[in-house]
């Protein structure tokens, strides 16, 4: 038995979805440095991470423009922390 059945499809990818895949890979790549610039802002002001905060939508903060130091004001001030 071949696995998946019928065999793999060995044709190169079109060159649109390769630039698309690259495009999210960059993408991702920047959301998560700017999740770990978050997580030193709320580290080193109260000694937490962003996963200790009460959620929040961080992509939506990421896709509107949001610096790093406002977004992790806002999840900061959001979660009670003050200072």
């Amino acid at each position: 038995m071949t696995y998946p059945p019928g065999g793999f499809d060995h044709r190169p990818m079109p060159m649109f979805e390769y630039a698309e895949a690259m495009d999210e890979i960059r993408e991702a790549k920047k959301f998560d440095a700017w999740m770990a610039e978050i997580d030193a802002i709320s580290g080193a002001k109260f000694g937490i991470g962003y996963d200790d905060l009460p959620d929040q939508d961080f992509t939506g903060m990421f896709e509107d423009g949001f610096t790093a130091k406002r977004a992790a004001m806002k999840a900061l001030r959001g979660g009670g922390w003050r200072g």
